[in-house]
């Protein structure tokens, strides 16, 4: 009897152990752990790969004050686009120091096991190709730091299709995201703070805060803030036979929109013997990209550094290979430093077939183009040697002031030149860096920043009286506001109508064909930069949602987010 309860003890433990997961689990490095809690990440990973999933499945990883110890995460069985897997950052858990059995992430997403060594890229025996490590992951909001000096980067990905890292802080590391024979991934909302080369083995030719190596087809680099780095920003290169990628295939549909980069070197990695590409610095460096690929949207403010010299200075835009990269418009490039706004590695590069409405504010040591050693000081000069390629570029690109509110707020003044001399839209830049709407009624702004209104409510507590202020205006532009109590279920501003949801389409119509309504009061001309109305009686609790737009003679122009106002 005692020998048939070991084993039905035996066989139902067996049968949990191999139970597939789905649904939300958590991780507390605070907790005593038991059923769908972990007390560190590696264990969770580890229940991932053993078990696999049945359904989507989300890791919550709680920040309790103490960091949390790197980890990797192989292969999740079940995982698809209709299972994913998402560990989900609640209350800032910061996780630090590399995984146990690794050592180029703090965080590695891999199939090999350990991940490669030497130069990540090159051809390994037994290194997977582009798809065959983990898929349909995602991080958020989770701070990732390698610490000061250390040689490893924040987030490795290997072999990866459909990865996201999203709201996510990445710090103080060798390189801020390194990712390798991973396609489809998504690095989206992020701040990169800190990032400097080391010098550690095996990094030399990628350095820079988010590198792709043989991969990046149908990637996507979007509305992230990289500021206070002294390496390369957003570099993807496919220009030898590397992993999974045959010799020189171009990079497809790869996607560089909305971000920022400020206090920003985009010095070439530390070591000097080299050739091109890996020697060359900038914020962006793109190699053998074509299709959809964009480079679009983007506020870069380039810094000197004290110690560079002009052959080392970066260029803020920097394009190789054979293959022509599609688009490179509506970016802004301040240039404090000496090297160029925008170059082509050499005579052999194709001038991009659409390169237009881009903003050159230059200084004294920098120059707006160049192709190899070849420089083109200003615009016109630019311009003019396009020309004599016969492709007539750049001209509706302006050379003059940024307009950056500030030099760590690369948002634009309205009535600065990147919106008074409005951009090229574009179908795939229908937002701004803060999610706010470009467009559909008026061309963007050039750069990240859209400058749109905003709606804010202030109300001291549950019943007292509230005021609405409505900013960021244009002095004597007309102004209309729409209300709506159907709450969009996806979130302010994503319902069909502006961002309005449709129980109160009467309204919003209303509000655009009798302005001068009494039950419209926020229908007004900007007398100055913002403009309150009330202090208005509360009949609360409620919630309703907003948007304000110019809607000055008889045309919609700059349309705001989708604001929902909670009144006590």
């Amino acid at each position: 009897m005692q020998y048939r309860t070991l084993i039905a003890i035996g066989l139902l433990a067996t049968g949990l152990a191999a139970q597939t997961m789905s649904g939300t689990y958590t991780v507390d490095n605070s907790a005593l752990g038991g059923p769908g809690v972990f007390t560190n990440l590696q264990s969770a990973a580890d229940a991932l790969k053993n078990q696999g999933v049945s359904g989507a499945v989300v890791i919550d990883v709680i920040g309790t004050g103490t960091n949390y110890a790197g980890f990797r995460l192989e292969a999740v069985p079940g995982a698809s686009p209709s299972n994913p897997v998402t560990f989900r950052g609640q209350n800032a858990p910061v996780i630090t120091g590399s995984p146990p059995l690794g050592t180029r992430g703090v965080i590695e997403v891999t199939a090999w096991n350990p991940p490669m060594s030497g130069q990540p890229g090159y051809p390994v025996p037994g290194v997977p190709s582009v798809g065959t490590g983990p898929t349909d992951i995602t991080f958020e909001n989770l701070d990732v730091t390698a610490g000061i000096g250390a040689s490893t980067a924040g987030v490795y990905i290997q072999g990866c299709a459909r990865f996201t890292l999203r709201g996510c802080r990445i710090f103080q590391s060798d390189m801020g995201v390194y990712a390798v024979a991973s396609n489809t991934v998504n690095i989206e909302a992020n701040e990169f703070a800190d990032i400097s080369p080391t010098g550690g083995a095996g990094w030399t030719p990628f350095d820079g805060v988010i590198s792709f190596d043989s991969g990046a087809f149908g990637s996507i680099v979007q509305r992230n803030r990289i500021h206070d780095c002294n390496t390369r920003g957003i570099m993807a290169l496919d220009v030898s036979p590397l992993v999974g990628s045959g010799a020189n295939l171009p990079i497809t549909d790869f996607r560089v929109i909305n971000n920022f980069f400020w206090n920003f070197t985009g010095l070439a990695p530390y070591f000097a013997t080299c050739a091109p590409p890996f020697c060359r610095g900038g914020a962006v460096i793109v190699g053998n990209a074509n299709n959809d690929s964009l480079i679009a949207n983007n506020s870069i403010w380039m810094t000197q550094h004290p110690t560079a010299t002009i052959g080392l200075e970066a260029t803020a835009i920097q394009l190789f290979t054979t293959v022509a990269l599609n688009e490179v418009i509506n970016n802004i490039v301040k240039h404090d430093g000496s090297g160029a706004c925008i170059r082509l590695e050499d005579m052999s590069v194709p001038v991009p077939p659409t390169l237009d409405s881009n903003v050159y504010d230059v200084g004294p040591n920098a120059v707006i183009g160049a192709v190899g050693t070849t420089t083109h000081a200003t615009l016109l000069t630019w311009q003019a040697y396009l020309a004599g390629l016969g492709s007539a570029q750049e001209m509706l690109s302006v050379a003059g002031t940024a307009g950056f509110v500030g030099p760590s707020d690369l948002h634009v003044v309205y009535t600065s030149l990147p919106c008074m001399i409005p951009g090229t839209a574009h179908p795939l830049v229908t937002r701004d860096i803060d999610g706010e709407l470009r467009g559909p009624f008026q061309a963007p702004c050039r750069g990240a920043d859209e400058v749109v209104p905003t709606i804010a409510v202030t109300q001291s507590g549950p019943g007292a009286n509230f005021t609405v202020n409505i900013g960021s205006l244009i002095t004597g532009a007309e102004y209309f506001t729409a209300f709506s109590f159907d709450l969009c279920p996806n979130g302010p501003g994503t319902g069909p109508y502006l961002g309005l949801c449709s129980n109160n389409i009467v309204a919003l119509l209303q509000t655009l064909i009798v302005p001068s309504a009494a039950s419209l009061p926020m229908h007004f001309i900007a007398a100055g930069p913002s403009q309150t109305f009330g202090p208005y009686g509360s009949p609360g609790p409620f919630s309703v949602e907003a948007i304000t737009f110019d809607g000055s003679s008889g045309t919609i122009r700059a349309v705001s987010a989708g604001y929902r106002l909670n009144i006590l």
